[in-house]
This record gives structure tokens, sequence and C-alpha cells, in this order.
């Protein structure tokens, strides 16, 4: 990705969302000036909203707000948006893509801030997303055992707080990337799920498990 690609696909209506966060990720220079420019230039929206034929206005202005200030802030940056808590799912959308320590240590804290009263349930359920994003898959986030246990603790608590197959879903596929034995148990104690969601429990159980047996293989055994 380079600023004249952006400008190139900004003009033929092909930019995407996935193209301003690699270019975050990226850190191009002169990003945060270029997408000023585009925002401004194209009249780019802040906020979603449904046009006249229902198709659905993607806020372009506050993801490209977002990628500036990686590109130019870094993650000193992003802490200063998600005070504001309408930035948070925006700026987990860049996080989700960086898979560093410090996304790692990012997204920790707002597990502490969602468990308290001033994250929205939608937004705890946002952050949930983005532990598994980062952790469940291959190419995951660094993770240490003790982050990974405040991860689980952060899970299970808002396990039970989980009111719809959706976000009960997301909180036992997220235990994929960081679970131990204690998250195997909350698994098989969980109420089965309807479908299209009916294989959540199998695929979590065998994740972690697996996570288990892996980290049982790393440990040195005694002389």
């Amino acid at each position: 990705m380079n600023i004249q690609r952006l400008r190139k696909k900004s003009r033929n209506g092909s930019l995407e969302v996935e193209d301003l966060l690699r270019a975050a990720v990226e850190k191009l220079p002169g990003l945060e000036a270029e997408l000023k420019a585009l925002a401004l230039a194209n009249g780019w929206a802040s906020t979603a909203a449904l046009s006249g034929d229902a198709t659905r206005t993607v806020p372009f202005a506050k993801w490209a707000e977002v990628a500036a200030c990686y590109a130019s802030q870094g993650f000193t940056g992003l802490r200063e948006l998600a005070e504001d808590n309408q930035n948070i799912p925006f700026v987990l959308g860049l996080v989700e893509e960086v898979k560093t320590v410090e996304s790692t240590a990012f997204v920790l804290e707002l597990c502490e801030r969602a468990l308290g009263p001033t994250l929205s349930k939608d937004v705890a359920f946002d952050v949930v997303s983005s532990v598994n994003a980062l952790f469940s898959f291959k190419h995951a986030a660094p993770v240490s055992d003790e982050q990974a246990e405040r991860f689980q603790r952060f899970l299970l608590a808002l396990y039970p707080q989980a009111k719809s197959e959706v976000h009960r879903a997301k909180v036992l596929l997220a235990l994929r990337g960081v679970g131990d034995q204690d998250a195997v148990q909350c698994i098989q104690s969980a109420s089965e799920f309807a479908e299209p969601w009916a294989d959540t429990k199998k695929a979590a159980q065998s994740a972690v498990r697996k996570r288990i047996k892996a980290a049982m293989l790393k440990t040195p055994s005694c002389a």
C-alpha cells in the first residue's frame, strides 16, 4: 500500500476500510495529512447511516481518523481516542490488525474497563471479539501465561452477562486462545446452542484442550 494507490482507489470508488487499516499498520509517511485531505474532498461520513436504498454508509471519516492517529502517534494516540467509548469499536478494528505485545496490553486494558460500569455491554462484547481475533487463530498476537489468565478471568466474568446466543458464542470462542482447564469446565457446563452456533462448544473445547496440551509439551520435565 502507498499514498498513490490510496488516492487511485478513492477516485475509482474501490477504497475499503481494510485499505486504510493496512496503510496505518504500515505507517505510511504523510498518511495523516493525506487521509484528512481525502476525507474532506470526498465528504466522508463519520457515522454509519442507512441511505434511501437501504444501503449502509461506511463511516470512512472515523476509520480515517483512527488510521491517521495510529500512523502518527501509535498506541499513545489510540489510548486517547479510546477514552471516548464511541471510538472503541473502530480502535479495536485497527488493533486486531497489529498483533504485537502492545496490542495485547492495550486490549487487556480494555478488558478491565469492560467489567466496570463505563462501557456498554455491546462495546464489552466488541472487546471479546478482539480477544478472539488476536489469539484464536494462526499468527496470533503474543500473550504471556499471566496475560492469558487475565483474559480468561475477563471472559468467564462476562459470560453470565451474555443475554444472546451470539454473545455467549463470542465468549466461548474467545477462550480458544487463552483458556486453561477452568475454561474447559466453563464450556462443558454451558447451555447448548441452536443453529448456526450448534458447534460452538465442541470447537471451543477442542481448541482449549489443544492449547493445554501444547503448553504441557513446552514445560520442561524434571530429571
